[in-house]
């Protein structure tokens, strides 16, 4: 018995142990709610995609010259929304504060299709489809902690009609679903993961309270970082390429290109 209580396990808060745990071994239950998310299965087989966040360095001639891309957008995206034509693809909305913040507004956004949690947001929305949201062991900063990371669970998902892995930030859910679609190449702006300076967020899609962090800047940052680790290996073991298009920032896991450059190419 004195041997069970040295284990480390033992030492954490029992709910975190026990929500984890459960989050990930338990089968879900009402797997025929999802089932329509089946249809997004490689739906953009070996296409490109741009995922588009709300860092400080984000512009409106970014978004401008991305029209005819397929895009996703996040969280406070549509702030843009009377200033071009430009519309995302895809939106998704994870962090449950951000939807509080930004749910009236969000009544009178039209959006292609909407992708959120089902564990944290209650949603009704036309082209919406909730996600089952899964907590793997490590899924958050204080986790992450205190349990050795050989066995965090946290992982990137290979249906998204079974689950979808909480990471660090909306991107990290926004990844799993664009591998899922079956994008082969996969290009990142506005990720400057710069959450140390005073502004967090491009002041064209700035709200109340974006500038407020749950966790500190250097648990976000470490968290962020281990996100897009895992996507790289998923991603090299898939024959997937990412890409950070982003200017400037603190994120350098990912080879840089330059945006105008990658559409130019294309043309």
């Amino acid at each position: 018995m004195n041997k069970i209580k040295e284990l480390w396990f033992i030492k954490l808060p029992y709910k975190i142990v026990l929500t984890s745990y459960i989050a990930y071994i338990v089968p879900f239950i009402f797997k025929s709610r999802f089932k329509s998310l089946k249809q997004f299965k490689n739906i953009h087989n070996d296409k490109r995609c741009f995922i588009v966040a709300s860092g400080p360095s984000l512009t409106l001639d970014d978004v401008n010259i991305l029209k005819g891309e397929i895009c996703f957008g996040m969280n406070s995206i549509y702030k843009l929304f009377d200033k071009t034509n430009w519309r995302p693809d895809y939106y998704g909305v994870v962090d449950v504060n951000v939807f509080e913040r930004i749910k009236d507004e969000l009544t009178d956004v039209k959006l292609n299709c909407a992708f959120y949690p089902d564990k944290y947001i209650k949603w009704h929305i036309k082209n919406g489809f909730a996600v089952p949201f899964k907590q793997g062991i490590g899924y958050n900063a204080y986790v992450r902690k205190i349990i050795p990371k050989r066995f965090w669970t946290t992982s990137i998902s290979t249906d998204i009609s079974k689950r979808v892995y909480e990471g660090s930030s909306v991107v990290h859910f926004l990844m799993q679903i664009a591998f899922y679609m079956g994008f082969k190449e996969i290009y990142l702006l506005g990720t400057d993961c710069n959450f140390f300076g005073e502004v967090k967020h491009s002041s064209l899609v700035d709200y109340k309270g974006a500038n407020n962090l749950a966790n500190s800047a250097e648990d976000l940052y470490n968290g962020l970082m281990d996100d897009y680790k895992l996507a790289l290996e998923y991603a090299n073991q898939n024959g997937i390429k990412i890409y950070n298009a982003t200017r400037g920032g603190m994120l350098e896991i990912f080879p840089r290109v330059e945006l105008e450059k990658i559409l130019m190419s294309s043309k």
